[in-house]
């Protein structure tokens, strides 16, 4: 287990890929496109929770909402 800071550690397979970051780790993602979802997918695999999402096109923002049960906004000043 390699600790970044006193919130993020990640666990090492035999790969040297990621297994899983910790608990209580909350994340946003900027674009919610086709690239935005496939990180949002990978990050929730990893065992971080996908908090909010944010983009300007509303069918976008709504999509990932259903998906991950995120909060959505359309710019990120709103996510800050």
């Amino acid at each position: 287990m390699v600790g970044f800071s006193r919130h993020i550690s990640l666990s090492y397979n035999e790969l040297g890929g990621v297994d899983m970051i910790g608990d209580g780790i909350d994340v946003g993602i900027v674009g919610l496109g086709g690239m935005g979802n496939l990180h949002a997918r990978s990050i929730r695999d990893l065992g971080a929770n996908v908090a909010a999402g944010v983009d300007l096109v509303p069918e976008q923002r709504d999509r990932f909402a259903d998906e991950f049960g995120a909060q959505t906004y359309e710019t990120h000043e709103e996510l800050v």
